[in-house]
C-alpha cells in the first residue's frame, strides 16, 4: 500500500474521537469508502487490506480502529473473495478485545440459525435441455472462520461454473470429486446430473454441512471425505475435478496441480473457475499455476471468461486435461 493511502488511513483514524457519530462525522464510514474504491482493483484492494491489518497490529491505532466500530468495513471484505475473507478474518481477530476469548453471546446465537440456499440453473446452451434445483447447507460461521475455511457462503465462482456444468456437461456415471468444496454448491450440482461425487473439504463444519446438504437433496450417489490434499490416498481416480475460487494463496498454486497429478486418471480432466487477477503480493497467481500445470504435462483445453449478474468482477472459466 502507498504513503499515501497509508496517510490517508492514519489521518481517518486520527481525525476521530471515537464518537457515536452524532457530529456529524463517521470514521467508520469514511473507512468503508476507501475499502470500496479500493476493491476496484484487485491488487490494489489486496495491498489495501494488507496495509490496514498491519495499521490495526500497531497498539497506538488498534483501540481507534475498536472505537471507530469498524466491523462493517471490515465485513465487507468476505464478500469479495477467499483471500480477501482471510484477511477480513485477520483483522476481526486482531479488533477482539484483550483478555476475552469467548465469543460474542449475541453472535453465537446468530451462528447457531441453520442457512439453508437453494441454487437453480437452468440450460444456456439450446441444444440441452435441462433445469437443476439443490439445496446447499451454510457452515456454522464460528468454527468456519477459526479455521480459515469460506464455507459459510456460495462463492460467484462456484455459481458460474455449475451454470456451465448444466448447460454444457454430461456427467451421467463420472466420477468427479470437488476438492475445497465448502458450501458444496458445484459438487451436488454434479451429483444432481448423476454423477458419482465426492465432496472434500477439511473444516469439521464444512464437512457436516457437506454431509446434511447430500442428504437433503437425497443424493445417494455423493459422498463427503476430508482430504488433505498433500496425501489424498483416500480418493480414487477421477474422471473430472471440480473447483471454484481455490487458488487465491500462493501455497495452492503448486498443490493443486502435485494433488491433480495424483487424483485423476490419465485423460481425466480439471475444470475450474477462478477470479481474474487475484493476487499476493503483487503477483497474480493465475498465470503461475497455469505454467506449473504445463510443466507437470497438463494442457489447456478450454478458456473464456465470465461474470455473474450484478458483480462487476470478472472470473476464468478453464479447463486442463491430465496426460
Amino acid at each position: 500500500m502507498s504513503a499515501e493511502a497509508v496517510q490517508e488511513i492514519i489521518e481517518i483514524l486520527d481525525g476521530s474521537d471515537g464518537s457515536d457519530g452524532s457530529d456529524g462525522s463517521d470514521g467508520s464510514t469514511d473507512l468503508l469508502h476507501f475499502l470500496v474504491q479500493s476493491l476496484r482493483d484487485a491488487k490494489v484492494a489486496a495491498a489495501a487490506a494488507r496495509g490496514i491489518l498491519q495499521l490495526m497490529t500497531a497498539e497506538s491505532y488498534r483501540w481507534k480502529f475498536r472505537k471507530l466500530g469498524v466491523e462493517a468495513a471490515v465485513c465487507s471484505l468476505h464478500f469479495f473473495g477467499p483471500e480477501m475473507s482471510m484477511l477480513a478474518t485477520q483483522m476481526t481477530e486482531v479488533l477482539k478485545p484483550e483478555n476475552s476469548e469467548d465469543p460474542d453471546p449475541a453472535h453465537e446465537s446468530h451462528e447457531s440459525h441453520e442457512t439453508w440456499n437453494t441454487f437453480s440453473f437452468s440450460s444456456q446452451n439450446e441444444d440441452v435441455e435441462r433445469q437443476v434445483s439443490v439445496k446447499v447447507k451454510l457452515s456454522t460461521a464460528n468454527e468456519a472462520t477459526r479455521l480459515s475455511s469460506h464455507g459459510w457462503r456460495v462463492w460467484p465462482g462456484a455459481q458460474i461454473l455449475s451454470q456451465w456444468l448444466v448447460s454444457y456437461e454430461n456427467l451421467k456415471e463420472m466420477n468427479v470429486v470437488e476438492v475445497g468444496a465448502g458450501p458444496g454448491l458445484v459438487g451436488l450440482v454434479a451429483a444432481s446430473l448423476g454423477a458419482h461425487v465426492t465432496l472434500t473439504d477439511r473444516c469439521s463444519a464444512v464437512l457436516t454441512a457437506l454431509q446434511q446438504s447430500t442428504k437433503e437433496n437425497g443424493f445417494d450417489s455423493a459422498k463427503v471425505v476430508d482430504l488433505d490434499w498433500e496425501t489424498p490416498e483416500s480418493i480414487a481416480a477421477a474422471d473430472l475435478v471440480l473447483a471454484s475460487e481455490v487458488i487465491y494463496q500462493r501455497p495452492t498454486v503448486d498443490l493443486i496441480p502435485a494433488l491433480l497429478q495424483k487424483i485423476l486418471r490419465p485423460g481425466g480432466r480439471f475444470c475450474a473457475c477462478e477470479q481474474v487477477g487475484r493476487s499476493q503480493d503483487g503477483i497474480c497467481l493465475f498465470p503461475l499455476f497455469c505454467a506449473e500445470m504445463k510443466e507437470l504435462g497438463f494442457i489447456k483445453v478450454f478458456e473464456e471468461k465470465h461474470s455473474l449478474d450484478g458483480s462487476d468482477l470478472e472470473f476464468i472459466l478453464f479447463q486442463f486435461c491430465a496426460p
